[in-house]
């Protein structure tokens, strides 16, 4: 299902600045031609510095039984010289220019590659990913995708030189707010004209089977009208028409086949890592997506908590968040958009069931303490002289808002370790 609306410009507050650091670019001392020259032409459309950036990976030679008369004391200086010259022989070849800064590193490349970006505040690190022949993909792209797991700022995985135009681009949407910002982030590259393709893939469950054709039909209409609220966060430029298109299949294969049948110059994805292996391995359709798209491919870094919880509030009619990083952000904007709301609190547990905390009174707060891992819903009561009433909800261990259309809240859920608290609003109370 595919759905076309000419680009419109929302109003979606706060906006945060954009990063005005260089562009870092990992130079390879071979092949790295199109590398270089795709880093220098988007640091100069951006209007900031090149930095050409070369890890020396090497193991030294008194290491594995070598002979350690080997080593001397100059080694390291000569091998990074000869790296400089190498990597300068091919900049001035690639671009004619070597007065931008080059640093020649040693150590693992993903390592060096994110000190570098952090150190400079990187727009943008770019990186090659192999020549579109699938051995060399599968070799080079390994350490393009350590570097993706690791960088903090969006990383731009290009398989030759990128077009000097670039008018169409594909974002992965896969509803989280991760993929919110990098279509964001695809629209820079973008520039003022072109088209922007929002596409999300989804798989039937496989023990099922294939659904029915109208309940195919269905759901993609409701993920089609998920899409069109991701689209109203999107600040899009009067000439960027912005394409919404619902896909079933394999997500990897399908982001790629629908890339090559658009012609695309550009898939953007965003890096989700809710935990330790994902962060590690980046994620298997990413890692897809970088070594099958017949295009360079942006990924950018998960947004900041505050940023995820505000993307999610405004995309999604079910906020859910089992990251405790998120909550303090997440209960302190509840909070403030319901300050004095009248309220139904209910608790479920174990040993009590399910019964009435308090009703009627007025929210007028809601906190997370990380040290203690522990929630806090502060109420008033009416009237002249109303009680004050602090429910505290230890071990939480996820929480969901609710809120209808008009982004307006119906209730709180939060779960803890032996049932949940819901906090919710009468029908007829308005905000």
């Amino acid at each position: 299902m595919t759905t076309r609306s000419a680009s419109r410009s929302t109003p979606f507050q706060p906006v945060p600045a954009q990063r005005v650091g260089p562009v870092v670019v990992a130079t390879p001392p071979i092949g790295g031609r199109d590398v270089v020259r795709t880093g220098a032409a988007l640091a100069a459309r951006f209007g900031v510095e090149a930095v050409f950036v070369s890890v020396l990976e090497y193991v030294p030679p008194f290491v594995g039984g070598t002979n350690p008369s080997l080593y001397t004391p100059n080694y390291d200086r000569m091998l990074r010289e000869e790296r400089r010259l190498d990597v300068e022989g091919m900049i001035q070849e690639a671009v004619g220019d070597i007065r931008s800064p080059l640093e020649v590193r040693v150590g693992d490349a993903a390592r060096e590659l994110r000190a570098a970006a952090l150190e400079r505040h990187a727009t943008l690190l770019v990186a090659g990913g192999g020549r579109h022949e699938l051995p060399s993909r599968l070799l080079v792209g390994e350490t393009a995708l350590r570097v993706i797991a690791r960088a903090p700022c969006p990383v731009l995985v290009v398989h030759g030189e990128l077009p000097p135009v670039i008018d169409t681009v594909v974002a992965a949407i896969d509803l989280e707010p991760s993929s919110v910002e990098a279509a964001r982030a695809a629209l820079r590259l973008l520039g003022d004209r072109g088209t922007l393709h929002l596409v999300h893939v989804w798989q039937p469950v496989r023990e099922l089977g294939r659904p029915p054709e109208d309940r195919q039909r269905a759901h993609s209409a409701a993920l089609a009208d998920r899409l069109e609220r991701i689209a109203g966060l999107i600040e899009t430029p009067p000439g960027v028409t912005v394409e919404r298109t619902v896909l079933i299949g394999e997500t990897a294969e399908a982001l790629a086949d629908f890339a090559r049948s658009v012609g695309a110059q550009l898939v953007a994805a965003g890096r989700r890592a809710h935990g330790f292996l994902e962060r590690l391995l980046v994620g298997r359709v990413t890692t897809a997506l970088v070594r099958m798209a017949p295009c360079a491919v942006l990924v950018t870094p998960q947004p900041s908590a505050a940023r995820s919880v505000e993307i999610a509030w405004r995309s999604q009619d079910v906020v859910r968040s089992e990251r405790p990083e998120e909550w303090v952000a997440m209960l302190d904007a509840f909070g403030r958009r319901n300050d004095r709301r009248r309220v139904l609190l209910e608790v479920e547990d174990s040993r009590l069931g399910t019964h009435v905390e308090a009703v009627g009174y007025l929210l007028r707060g809601a906190v997370y303490d990380a040290r203690d891992r522990r929630a806090q819903l502060m109420l008033e009561g009416t009237g002249d002289g109303g009680a004050h009433l602090v429910h505290a909800i230890p071990d939480v261990a996820a929480m969901s808002v609710v809120h209808d259309e008009a982004q307006r809240d119906l209730a709180l859920r939060i779960a803890h370790h032996d049932g949940h608290t819901l906090l919710s609003f009468p029908p007829d109370d308005a905000p």
